[in-house]
């Protein structure tokens, strides 16, 4: 992803079209706080996340799901991980699954559904 100097790109990955509605919503302020354009980009599993990567881009910030089809936010953020991809990833399961996806590689873990009160 190309992006301009005062510009924070953010990679959303779930299966849910709200639900990247929803994070897409509530991340929006905290790069306007910053007066910083927000870039988003959507993928709608852990395989085309992977594969965005593959094809050169990249992310200031990932925020994962984790029950999505073809690959889970666990598998995806393992293979991220392994190749070599540093931007911080969030993820957002149950809280069950909160410390697999910690040690998958991800950086904090929020737990579903998420508050939107």
């Amino acid at each position: 992803m190309i992006r301009g100097i005062n510009s924070y790109s953010v990679l959303i990955v779930d299966d849910d079209r709200n639900a990247r509605d929803t994070i897409q919503r509530y991340t929006m302020p905290v790069g306007t706080e910053k007066h910083r354009a927000m870039e988003f980009q959507e993928a709608k599993n852990g395989k085309e996340a992977v594969y965005l990567h593959l094809a050169g881009a990249s992310f200031d910030l990932i925020i994962m799901d984790n029950q999505m089809p073809i690959m889970t936010g666990i598998q995806a953020t393992q293979l991220l991980r392994k190749m070599g991809v540093k931007s911080p990833i969030i993820g957002v399961t149950s809280e069950s699954d909160q410390q697999a996806f910690i040690d998958a590689g991800a950086d904090e873990c929020l737990k579903m559904p998420l508050d939107t009160a």
